[in-house]
């Protein structure tokens, strides 16, 4: 794959294509589940678009029926394309990665040594600040978090604070729960959840702990305690009743979102009923863990399940047991369908319980022909508004978004990810946005325009108060 080198996708590009003025040249990184609406878009635009990938395949796959798109074998992790990477980023405009956040760094050192903007759906990590004030001495942006779930909830919860302050407003409690989800017709196995992005990731981040701010007060919920007592959200969007949970450290966007008088701040996950349970449960039993562990060859995981559990009783019963819950438990009947008390057999090389459990999901977990996913968002803001006469008036609002996967065209993943980092890109191409150094999209120069385009290929926002 990686003796290819550059392969331009000539079976799958018309002769149009190279009739077309092109004005701009971008480098994708990654061809993975969420990349196809943003090439496309891109491409539709008259920007010549590179996809490197170290799956080949994957990027032609990505290309066929488009103008303008070359497909080059090129991995960051291999120091043998060291050479060939850096020259692709030397006959670029833009640089965007949609590789996972360990290589940003890398590549993003890359486009500020050759003055290259670069451009992200991922967080902003300590790997990246030290790159701020090269790329505004340079004057290229280094753009982050302009996916989904970071970018449209910035977004989204930015305009109507901005327009609250405004207004004289002050936002007292701030909410903000998202979740990737099937939609409810496609919701259809004892989890309530199909995997829309990395499974490992999903696990990974149920063991993280969760710090927010509640009446004033910050507090840190341990990630074995992150399950035990979700909030309880009702018809959100129109689409179902969802259980919520804290991701992450909430407390820091007191200031990212400018609301220094919000007492209570949390933003969270959203999951269908039911899904904190069973996550509590394997928590406790010690299922997610990343310690090393030795699984012998042929290894069902009924036994690997029974030896975890310290016991010779079947798997479903020690683990009854070593939860002080009734074998009867619902949480069981999840647990086994997902295989754990099974005679599969776990796969060889799996080292951790973690990634044993994380092959179940991965095999357990997926949309069928026909299925759809869905993106739910909310945010709740409880606004007071002081009076002339000394007195406060109180409001609470909500600004929810919900999108639909379409089972003949792109997941709501991938169209919510990928297609405001696309239209961000295209406006730093063409200069309407014109911002340098490090940003993330909680200012009305980028809020706005990208809202708004959104908002034409009918991804809104809809703004009530109870």
């Amino acid at each position: 794959e990686r003796a290819v080198g550059f392969f331009l996708c000539f079976r799958t590009v018309s002769t149009r294509a190279f009739a077309m003025s092109i004005e701009y040249k971008a480098l994708v990184f990654g061809a993975g589940m969420v990349t196809a609406p943003l090439v496309k878009y891109l491409t539709e635009r008259k920007v010549e678009v590179t996809l490197a990938t170290r799956t080949l395949g994957k990027a032609e796959a990505i290309a066929k029926g488009l103008n303008n798109v070359q497909c080059v074998a090129a991995n960051v992790e291999n120091k043998e394309d060291a050479d060939k990477i850096d020259q692709l980023v030397k006959d670029t405009n833009v640089v965007i990665s949609l590789l996972p956040w360990t290589l940003h760094a890398v590549l993003c050192e890359l486009s500020m040594k050759h003055d290259k903007h670069f451009c992200t759906s991922s967080y902003v990590n300590d790997f990246i600040k030290p790159f701020d004030g090269v790329a505004k001495e340079k004057g290229v942006i280094i753009l982050m978090e302009c996916g989904v779930d970071p970018g449209l909830d910035h977004m989204s919860a930015k305009r109507v604070i901005d327009d609250i302050h405004a207004k004289g407003g002050k936002v007292v409690s701030f909410k903000s729960f998202c979740g990737g989800l099937p939609a409810p017709d496609s919701n259809n196995n004892p989890f309530g959840y199909k995997c829309s992005w990395s499974p490992r990731g999903v696990l990974l981040a149920s063991r993280q702990d969760a710090k927010f701010f509640k009446d004033g007060e910050a507090l840190t919920l341990p990630g074995k305690e992150l399950f035990a007592s979700p909030d309880q959200y009702t018809n959100v969007g129109g689409v179902g009743d969802f259980e919520g949970y804290p991701n992450r450290d909430s407390t820091k966007y007191r200031e990212i979102y400018s609301i220094p008088e919000a007492q209570t701040l949390i933003r969270g996950t959203f999951r269908y009923q039911g899904w904190c349970e069973v996550l509590k449960c394997m928590g406790d039993l010690d299922l997610t863990s990343l310690d090393e562990i030795e699984v012998e060859e042929n290894t069902t995981y009924a036994s690997a399940m029974s030896r975890w559990m310290g016991s010779d009783e079947s798997p479903r019963e020690a683990a009854a047991k070593k939860l002080g819950l009734p074998s009867s438990h619902s949480a069981f009947d999840k647990m086994e369908w997902l295989g754990l008390f099974s005679d599969e057999k776990v796969p060889a090389g799996k080292t951790t319980k973690l990634d044993a459990v994380t092959h179940l999901f991965e095999t357990k977990m997926t949309y069928a022909p026909g299925e759809r996913d869905m993106i739910v968002m909310q945010h709740e803001f409880i606004v007071e508004y002081p009076q002339a006469d000394g007195s406060v008036v109180k409001k609470t609002m909500y600004s929810s978004m919900t999108e639909m996967g379409d089972p003949a065209g792109y997941t709501a993943m991938a169209k919510t990810v990928t297609l405001p980092l696309a239209m961000a890109v295209y406006k730093v191409l063409t200069g309407e946005i014109k911002l340098t150094g490090i940003q993330i999209p909680v200012i009305p120069e980028l809020y706005n325009p990208i809202l708004d385009a959104m908002a034409e290929v009918d991804v809104k926002f809809v703004e009530t108060e109870a």
